[in-house]
């Protein structure tokens, strides 16, 4: 099931968020991360719109459902998408980025080209490289990527 985040999401949201930075952005610096975490997390709750994938068939300690993973967008500019280490591979990204398309003529995003999982999942998704430019914050290479509806 995919709904809009709420603040009660918020915590395992941003656990999912920095697990994944530090594993699949691993070449950047850690610290990076801490520095962006109170910025990202107010993002999420009141800039940016953010929707979460729940597994319904699993309970945390509060008894709600798991969050598995999440996507967040500014206009048409998909800011975050997160799967909990565990469960990528298993259908969730592309399933909250298709809920996305849904009420989108165009999508676009950047995406750090060292993380060759990302680019390939995009691509397979029907996005298109269309410039590669310099990270100003991190000074990593990065690609401008974006999507059409036909």
């Amino acid at each position: 099931m995919i709904r809009k985040i709420t603040n009660e999401d918020i915590n395992s949201v941003m656990t999912i968020w920095m697990k994944g930075n530090l594993k699949y952005q691993y070449f950047i610096d850690y610290n990076k991360w801490l520095l962006e975490f109170n910025s990202f997390k107010e993002k999420l709750l009141n800039k940016y719109k953010t929707y979460v994938y729940l597994d319904e068939k699993i309970k945390n300690s509060e008894n709600q459902n798991e969050i598995l993973g999440f996507v967040s967008i500014d206009g048409n500019e998909v800011k975050a998408i997160y799967i909990k280490l565990q469960e990528r591979n298993n259908g969730i990204g592309k399933s909250l980025i298709h809920y996305i398309m849904k009420n989108k003529k165009e999508l676009h995003l950047s995406v750090y080209e060292k993380n060759t999982q990302a680019i390939l999942f995009f691509n397979h998704l029907g996005f298109r490289n269309i410039k590669i430019q310099i990270d100003e914050n991190t000074n990593q290479k990065e690609y401008i990527m974006r999507w059409k509806s036909e």
